[in-house]
């Protein structure tokens, strides 16, 4: 193979690469990593076209249309390998502040040429440590990889053993994390198929949970109670339960729905309750726009167990669901003025209502997400945060 293919087929390797992580960018994940690795790739495809046409091109960065070209792409490489780095090991914002200024103080001190062996290889390799030390996912790989860097790089230009052994090592080090973050993927896929299948199981089980014989039993005994006593309300009661059992009934099958459905949900149930409980339970909403989606009968089952486990001969329930913005994404906080937190503690966490919202969770957001759970002054309250999301 002649140089100048050998130049092109690296040249492919490297804007295929870089497609590869703008595909997984809007594809996959919106994470800032794959960005920074996707520009990685681009300056060192263009640094062998700019070499190859250098004819034409000046920068002037240090006299000489050679080391003009150079400069510049070890300056993008460099700094989309640190925030590659940075973003994929999700170093502390301080910490990404100091690296930046040492790159700053790095670009000073040695002014024209970058190098990777002074500036931009000691602080990857500092990065990628502090992630092993840590137990990142894919640390170990980033440390092989920027370590196999250094070694071609030194061949190459301290040794002159291996011809463009820069290249060669610029794409060991896309192999390396090419692997790392195609296992990432694939876990996150098996991950999310395993949590849909799990939810579509515990989905079925909260609908026959919900329309099994004891429950009917209760609530046609709660009705014939009505019939004789207040034969108005259980007209109502019929129609709040014919609510629920087909807003229930809408909802199999679909891994999210408009916020307003599942709040008609939420509602329905409570209207139940009250008769059921011989009770009055109200739920207030605040901070929603009305175009989220959220899980099914995310909030249902929240509130269902609420009732189950945090009134007992409380007649007066208040139920509040607000939206908050956080860093990076949002949160839902539920509330109850429950009067048994202690019983609700013992359950959070566990049974089959919150081994379905974390399915749910999982299935629709991945890893992205968090749940809290416990007493507060007043009542219970639960917060589910989403990250990396804008709705």
């Amino acid at each position: 193979m002649t140089d100048e293919l050998y130049l092109t087929f690296l040249t492919g390797i490297f804007l295929t690469a870089a497609l590869f992580y703008v595909v997984l960018f809007f594809g996959f994940s919106r994470k800032a990593a794959f960005l920074f690795f996707a520009l990685f790739c681009i300056s060192y495809a263009g640094k062998i076209v700019f070499n190859s046409s250098l004819d034409f091109m000046d920068f002037g960065l240090t006299g000489g249309r050679e080391d003009g070209a150079r400069a510049i792409s070890y300056f993008l490489g460099g700094v989309a390998l640190i925030g590659f780095l940075l973003y994929e090991f999700e170093v502390a914002s301080r910490a990404k502040w100091l690296l930046l200024f040492i790159l700053v103080a790095s670009v000073i001190y040695w002014g024209k040429l970058l190098s990777y062996s002074l500036v931009f290889m000691p602080v990857g390799m500092t990065i990628t440590v502090y992630a092993w030390y840590r137990q990142k996912e894919g640390s170990v790989l980033a440390f092989v990889g920027l370590l196999g860097l250094g070694v071609f790089n030194y061949l190459d230009h301290g040794q002159h053993l291996v011809f463009l052994g820069f290249f060669m090592g610029v794409l060991f080090f896309i192999v390396c994390m090419t692997l790392s973050v195609g296992r990432q993927v694939a876990q996150q896929f098996q991950l999310r198929q395993e949590a849909t299948m799990r939810s579509s199981l515990l989905e079925n089980q909260l609908l026959k949970k919900s329309i099994q014989p004891h429950f009917i039993l209760n609530s046609l005994a709660s009705l014939q109670e009505l019939i004789d006593q207040q034969p108005a309300s259980a007209s109502q009661f019929v129609d709040s339960l014919a609510a629920e059992f087909r807003l229930l009934t809408s909802v199999v099958g679909r891994s999210l729905i408009p916020i307003e459905e599942e709040l008609r949900l939420c509602k329905a149930h409570l209207e139940i309750m009250e008769f059921r409980k011989n009770a009055r339970f109200h739920l207030e909403v605040d901070g929603i726009t009305g175009d989220e989606k959220v899980p099914p009968a995310l909030f249902h089952t929240l509130i269902e167990n609420g009732l189950t486990h945090g009134y007992g001969e409380k007649r007066m329930g208040r139920f509040s669901l607000r939206k908050e913005s956080i860093n990076k994404g949002y949160r839902y906080v539920l509330f109850n003025d429950s009067e048994t937190n202690v019983k609700l503690e013992a359950k959070a966490g566990s049974g089959t209502g919150y081994k379905y919202i974390e399915a749910r969770l999982v299935e629709n957001y991945g890893d992205q997400w968090a749940i809290q759970a416990g007493p507060v002054v007043g009542g219970w309250e639960v917060k589910i945060s989403i990250f990396n999301s804008q709705t």
